[in-house]
């Protein structure tokens, strides 16, 4: 499955060239491919017309029924940029296949937490290459989730985000002057020439 909103121009390039490249691959394989995210309707249209092997959920109330039914997660951006949607995934306990430069900042190793692929038909050709390993893609989703977890605990980083914000509301002691005496916290202006020169 991919989840994702489809309305920014690149994430619809990244996506119809994956699409493009990719259905044949997976319905060879007898692979059902599943969209779920909010696009346009025309948008969704045209898709469903295009690429017919695929499903088109477009927006739905509750993503995790739909993910709960998904054995294989994908992320095929070509652009770099952290992603909620793969720590969606990766909480969602499925395992993740994306494009090499799809998921930067998510503690993730090629192989052993995440599949990653240098184009769109080696990610589709991946998916069929590790469909029906299940011992493989709960090994991934387990390495992945025990990564994700003490990376980004959330109690953890409010913790540190509130300490910060603490330091910065902080009042600051004034500087002193030579004397002792609190020098005045405006800059110096530097002396102006006389007129006429």
């Amino acid at each position: 499955m991919i989840v994702g909103s489809f309305d920014w121009p690149p994430k619809r390039i990244s996506l119809e060239r994956f699409l493009t490249a990719a259905t044949p691959v997976l319905a060879a394989a007898g692979i059902e491919l599943q969209l779920v995210g909010e696009t346009e309707p025309d948008y969704l249209a045209s898709l469903r017309q295009r690429f017919r092997s695929v499903r088109f959920e477009g927006r739905v109330d509750d993503v995790r029924p739909y993910m709960a039914n998904a054995r294989v997660a994908l992320v095929p951006d070509e652009l770099g940029g952290f992603k909620l949607k793969g720590l969606d995934y990766v909480f969602n306990r499925l395992p993740v296949l994306a494009m090499r430069v799809a998921l930067p900042g998510m503690p993730l190793e090629d192989g052993q937490s995440v599949g990653l692929f240098d184009s769109h038909r080696a990610l589709a050709e991946g998916v069929v290459a590790v469909i029906d390993d299940v011992e493989t893609l709960d090994r991934r989703q387990r390495a992945a989730f025990e990564a994700c977890t003490m990376r980004f605990d959330w109690q953890r980083i409010g913790r540190h985000l509130i300490d910060h914000i603490a330091k910065l509301e902080r009042p600051r002691p004034r500087r002193r002057g030579r004397a002792g005496a609190p020098s005045s916290s405006r800059p110096s202006i530097a002396a102006r020439p006389a007129a006429g020169r």
